[in-house]
């Protein structure tokens, strides 16, 4: 069955019953992703990110910054 087909049976769901199967869905994908070793490249970004962190703390931001931002967006 084709995307567009799943997506047109799934509009005529409930809408909790919508969220439930995008819920599962995303948690198959997690489950999938869940052994996947990351990338050359992403691992070469994450170090480039660290060492700039590292050279540059000031550039940072506390978990508690981000958690009140987060909280305001909710």
């Amino acid at each position: 069955m084709s995307a567009r087909a799943l997506l047109e049976q799934a509009r005529k769901l409930p809408t909790a019953q919508r969220v439930l199967l995008v819920e599962r869905i995303w948690d198959s994908i997690a489950e999938e992703q869940a052994g996947a070793a990351p990338t050359a490249e992403l691992m070469r970004e994450l170090d480039r990110r660290d060492d700039e962190l590292e050279r540059h703390p000031e550039i940072g931001l506390t978990w508690e910054h981000v958690h009140a931002r987060i909280q305001d967006l909710v």
